[in-house]
């Protein structure tokens, strides 16, 4: 399958990839360097990458997180740059990272859901409160300390 850089971006946003101020800019970058492949064709002016691109730009965003610079990151992969995705890296014999880096995804996932709850659960609480006392949560506590000093 074929994805436009917008379908890509839409994918890296949806798994909590952030490539920094102007994604659009890095993207070009990881391209210019080899570290993903060429567009395989082009569709209404938009060029069209394969599918695997994806993971790629998250594995390349995890290594450079992770403190690698883009020539290490190259040399890990030794050349073969235009491949790399989960895949690859299993297929490579870099197997212990592509099983860590498909943990890392799973466990942030369910980090951000318990936050997602919990900010849903603090909100109805505020509101709550707010019902009962006529003020915010964080105001009543902010009377509280004022008057008790």
């Amino acid at each position: 399958m074929l994805l436009t850089k917008k379908e890509i971006f839409e994918r890296l946003k949806k798994d909590g990839i952030d490539l920094g101020e102007n994604p659009f800019r890095t993207f070009l970058y990881y391209q210019e360097t080899g570290l993903i492949p060429e567009p395989e064709g082009k569709k209404r002016n938009a060029y069209l990458f394969p599918e695997q691109t994806v993971d790629a730009v998250k594995l390349i965003n995890t290594l450079q997180k992770g403190g690698e610079s883009i020539s290490q990151i190259k040399k890990r992969f030794k050349g073969k740059t235009e491949n790399i995705s989960d895949d690859y890296v299993i297929e490579s014999g870099e197997l212990k990272i592509g099983q860590d880096l498909k943990m890392f995804y799973a466990y942030r996932k369910e980090r951000k859901k318990i936050i997602e709850e919990f900010n849903g659960k603090l909100k109805k609480l505020d509101e709550d409160f707010n019902k009962t006392i006529g003020c915010s949560f964080a105001e009543g506590v902010t009377n509280i300390i004022d008057n008790s000093y």
